[in-house]
């Protein structure tokens, strides 16, 4: 049988261990018992791991809509070169030769820029939904085939110089 001295010093040391997690009807305290010393327990998040996990969102999203500016850039530089060099004939894509041939070098600048501050949009929109459900294929598909999109473009406008 335990002695008193020993009963009331574990109770004191549960009293320690332990937090206090609501009353009963009757009043008396229920207590959660807190884990031992040994015990590792995953900390609550705290204000600067949101931050960081913002701060890598906001790192992916730079990244993706730099891609897709650079594939842009990449597509607009080789056609200035390619139309220098063999004329609006030589472009594949039927609007942007009409556009070439209408209205000239600023309106087919004015179309990539279009086109990559829609699709930015539409990916930092995704992007603020968390990229869940049809908000992942919103963002995502659309900047995925622009970027597709110029690189190819850009590749195919250089073989044409060669």
């Amino acid at each position: 049988m335990a002695s008193l001295g020993s009963l009331a010093a574990s109770r004191a040391s549960e009293r320690s261990r332990s937090r206090s997690v609501g009353a009963d009807s009757i009043g008396h305290v229920r207590r959660a018992p807190q884990p031992d010393a040994g015990t590792v327990t995953e900390a609550p998040a705290a204000p600067w791991n949101l931050v960081a996990g913002s701060r890598r969102m906001a790192t992916d999203t730079f990244l993706r809509l730099a891609t897709l500016a650079l594939a842009q850039m990449l597509d607009l530089a080789t056609f200035r070169m390619m139309v220098a060099s063999h004329g609006a004939i030589a472009e594949a894509n039927p609007i942007v030769s009409g556009l070439f041939v209408t209205h000239g070098l600023p309106a087919v600048v004015v179309g990539k820029a279009a086109l990559v501050i829609l699709i930015g949009a539409l990916s930092i929109a995704a992007t603020a939904k968390d990229r869940q459900g049809v908000w992942s294929i919103v963002g995502g598909l659309p900047l995925a085939l622009a970027i597709a999109a110029g690189i190819v473009g850009g590749i195919t406008n250089a073989a044409t110089l060669f």
